[in-house]
């Protein structure tokens, strides 16, 4: 298990935004202290955590990635085709 702080760095997401996502629902931590509060999660968390960085890298909403960070390949896939032919249209405009 890695504390909050160790998880933050080896992902490159904030403890903030950590506890925002475990607060919207987007990534729970795998432990947490009914007494303290404080989050652990597991190193197999690390991939989902990643896909969530892309996901928000590319402009998906957290709505839009809580659907998409568990989702099948051809949905994602979908999706991913979707946003690019948006940022595609995005640069047409300019």
């Amino acid at each position: 298990m890695l504390q909050i702080g160790e998880f933050a760095r080896l992902s490159h997401i904030s403890v903030r935004m950590l506890r925002h996502y475990d607060q919207e629902g987007l990534r729970k931590p795998a432990q947490q202290d009914r007494t303290s509060g404080y989050r652990s999660y597991a190193v197999s968390q690390l991939v989902v955590a990643n896909r969530i960085t892309t996901l928000r890298d590319l402009g998906f909403s957290i709505r839009d990635i809580k659907q998409l960070v568990e989702a099948e390949d051809a949905v994602l896939l979908a999706a991913l085709d979707g946003r690019g032919r948006e940022l595609e249209e995005g640069i047409a405009r300019e």
